[in-house]
């Protein structure tokens, strides 16, 4: 084999690889979704990804393949977002709506995938089995992060009964 060859080969091993692991998070993506949704039990119109095709904006989407994107970092990352509302006395109006946003770092990894939360250290080894307890455990550290942000005083995102996005990050 000729060291041209052999670069050759490099190349197409490399791009390989980087679409299998784009690949498997995008389908471990989807079922943290989906999953988030069954354990929050919420309606599927309030829970989506947010894609960053839009530039600077993040659009709404249950495509995936829309959401995750590559950081700098070189790990696989996807935003969520939570749709929050006030409905107004007799619900038929929305006085207040607020969309809370998790961005979500996963790292392939040869038994599953390495998750957690952009801001947070903690790390959570989710296996192929998306029904374990794992998966349960990353959820409810989500579900608990998103209450407590609500349950510390001196939160200025109510000023405005505007629509608003807010991170919720360590």
């Amino acid at each position: 084999m000729s060291k041209f060859d052999e670069l050759h080969q490099a190349y197409v091993d490399a791009r390989r690889a980087f679409f299998a692991r784009r690949d498997a998070s995008i389908a471990s993506a989807t079922a943290i979704l989906e999953g988030l949704e069954r354990y929050l039990e919420c309606p599927r119109t309030t829970l989506s990804f947010l894609s960053r095709s839009g530039g600077t904006s993040l659009l709404k989407t249950h495509k995936a393949e829309e959401a995750v994107w590559l950081g700098p970092d070189g790990l696989w990352r996807f935003s969520i977002g939570l749709d929050l509302s006030e409905v107004q006395a007799g619900g038929r109006r929305e006085t207040a709506k607020q969309t809370v946003v998790v961005e979500v770092v996963i790292q392939p990894t040869d038994t599953g995938f390495s998750v957690g939360l952009k801001g947070w250290n903690k790390q959570f080894d989710l296996p192929k089995d998306t029904e374990s307890a794992e998966y349960t455990a990353f959820y409810e550290f989500v579900f608990q992060h998103i209450i407590e942000s609500y349950q510390k005083t001196g939160q200025r995102f109510f000023e405005s009964l505007a629509d608003s996005k807010r991170a919720v990050d360590g």
